[in-house]
């Protein structure tokens, strides 16, 4: 007996602790992804924010060198330089918190699609978390706001400035080319961050991750239903040959044919006397002639 209460309580011991490493490997797992992302997401920043630096630009009839960029004198070059490394800052400063809020939504909550996801059930949900925790991720997410409106003023700020200072340096198509791509690239970042901060006050959204939809069950229309084959557009295999007619049928189709061939055979003996009786009465008419 004894033995077997130990065994059983070791098997839940095993299955407790292989749980927690299953969750801490997701925890780890989603971290990574979302530091690798952030990597990627630093250099769309540099490339976006500091577009007097990266945009092709006319010095001398030849096309400007990062130096030259950079070491510009007049006081608008100057302007338009200062406002890039402020919207660059502005938004390093919003992956960092970006980059914060997510590491704290990994560590205090979990993703569970068998669960309701609006505000008032995760508020439910969210009483089994201590005040603590739930003001961390609060004032998170106002953090994260707020650098978001900030980040938005100051690119808009440059993109103006950039584009004054960019169309009086035109060098060619490859000019308008690469500055629309860098804005574009900042704006759906700016379209990201509204599209996260603008929701319910218990709505967390992921900022990092993300996944496909994986098709993983049969439709139940389709459950244990065969394809019908086709060959191309038409058929796989040759469609089934017509059912025969019962014996019923066959015998009423084969009277109907005798009786349309007895019509016929009296028909035709019919128009055979006619003929024939007008013969007659034709060499009896010649003959009662005078001669």
């Amino acid at each position: 007996m004894e033995d077997t209460l130990n065994s059983g309580q070791s098997k839940d011991t095993k299955d407790i602790v292989l749980s927690e490493k299953k969750e801490v490997d997701q925890d780890y797992n989603q971290k990574r992804d979302a530091l690798i992302a952030l990597c990627l997401e630093v250099y769309r920043v540099i490339m976006g924010s500091c577009l007097i630096l990266f945009v092709p630009q006319k010095c001398n009839d030849t096309s400007c060198g990062l130096s030259e960029n950079i070491n510009r004198i007049d006081d608008y070059s100057v302007v338009c330089l200062s406002f890039n490394a402020i919207t660059m800052v502005a938004f390093l400063f919003l992956y960092a918190v970006e980059f914060k809020r997510e590491s704290k939504l990994i560590s205090y909550l979990e993703v569970n699609k068998n669960k309701p996801m609006d505000n008032e059930s995760i508020s439910e949900e969210l009483t089994k978390l201590d005040i603590s925790y739930k003001n961390i991720l609060w004032n998170l997410d106002y953090y994260y706001k707020v650098s978001g409106y900030i980040s938005l003023v100051s690119f808009i700020t440059n993109a103006i400035l950039s584009a004054i200072s960019i169309y009086s340096r035109y060098l060619d198509q490859t000019t308008i080319t690469v500055f629309l791509t860098n804005i574009l690239f900042m704006t759906l970042k700016i379209h990201e961050v509204i599209s996260i901060v603008y929701t319910d006050k218990n709505v967390f959204l992921s900022a990092f991750l993300t996944e496909r939809v994986q098709y993983n069950d049969v439709d139940p229309d389709k459950l244990n239903k065969q394809k019908k084959k086709y060959i191309g557009w038409m058929f796989l295999t040759p469609p089934p040959p017509p059912t025969p007619r019962n014996s019923d049928e066959n015998v009423i189709i084969q009277e109907n044919r005798e009786l349309t061939s007895s019509d016929d055979t009296v028909d035709s003996k019919a128009s055979t006397v006619i003929s024939g009786l007008n013969k007659k009465d034709t060499s009896d008419n010649i003959n009662s002639l005078p001669i």
